[in-house]
């Protein structure tokens, strides 16, 4: 499926603040079909597996864990598997620096370096 960028950080946008209206509404407000919206949805629920809740009351959706949609570029994986050794040695070589938790989300995951 094609994904426009720009639409799916304005969709998140509005869910993360609860201002989406009806889909309708929504689709309206970016510019997009209607199935267009709900293949978004599918994709973010299906594929990156968030779970967005519709709420009937407020004719809102919204995020069911606090949370954001984050599209990030991430350095060649030659670079990202040397990040452990990289830390070590700002730590060890800078000690005025003081690092206490470093957090790398790669690929729905979550890498956490405490020291």
């Amino acid at each position: 499926m094609k994904v426009d960028l720009s639409k799916l950080q304005q969709l998140d946008n509005l869910i993360y603040h609860k201002a989406t209206g009806t889909p309708k509404q929504l689709a309206e407000h970016l510019e997009i079909s209607e199935r267009t919206l709900y293949n978004y949805l599918q994709y973010l629920r299906e594929d990156l597996e968030i779970s967005i809740l519709w709420d009937n009351w407020r004719k809102t959706y919204y995020y069911e864990k606090e949370g954001r949609l984050v599209i990030n570029f991430l350095p060649p994986p030659h670079f990202i598997n040397k990040i452990p050794e990289i830390l070590y040695k700002v730590q060890h070589c800078c000690k005025e620096i003081a690092v206490t938790a470093i957090i790398f989300e790669l690929s729905k995951r979550m890498f956490y370096f405490k020291f």
